[in-house]
């Protein structure tokens, strides 16, 4: 099998809950004591329109999904030794990847329109796609979430996509926002 992180490129902005996610982590992470401080939402470059709804475009997903998952259990163990809880959330279920079935979903593409203002459109396979302002609709989503405040959460994911031992993940940019 081919290489999932080939050609990753992408985005993460480090933001806040959305009020949704502010009122309701329980329902949605209810294996945590502490609400959520910090979202960071994952733009990966997509060499496919994802709105298309072709073999070729599942492709790309399952190697999206691939690199996300294996690149961000890495990350997640990182933070874990520096005492940083981050859990990443799956893009394809919207449940978080190591936990116990909440009582309600994570919605990545609203999420990315409510925090960073990305329109967004349903396909005619049903799914729901957002229009990255440069990449248009070839960018999957991914999200990792914390309890911890979002400086100490950037400054990790900083220090870990900058390790010269890492070029995977090197073509990707950290941008704030609140």
């Amino acid at each position: 099998m081919a290489d999932p992180d080939r050609w990753l490129r992408g985005e993460f902005y480090a933001t806040s809950p959305s009020l949704f996610i502010q009122q309701n982590w329980q329902q949605l992470l209810p294996h945590w004591s502490s609400p959520p401080q910090t979202l960071l939402l994952v733009c990966l470059r997509s060499s496919e329109n994802l709105s298309l709804g072709n073999d070729a475009v599942q492709r790309e997903k399952d190697r999206l999904w691939q690199a996300f998952h294996h690149r961000t259990q890495e990350l997640c163990l990182v933070a874990q030794t520096q005492g940083i809880c981050l859990e990443a959330i799956c893009p394809k279920t919207g449940l978080a990847v190591q936990a116990p079935s909440p009582a309600w979903v994570f919605d990545l593409v609203h999420l990315f329109h409510d925090r960073l203002g990305f329109p967004w459109q349903r396909t005619n396979q049903g799914c729901k796609v957002f229009h990255h302002p440069r990449w248009g609709q070839a960018c999957y989503p991914g999200l990792l979430i914390s309890p911890n405040q979002g400086d100490r959460v950037a400054a990790l994911v900083y220090h870990a996509l900058s390790s010269p031992k890492d070029e995977s993940w090197s073509k990707l940019t950290i941008i704030t926002s609140n």
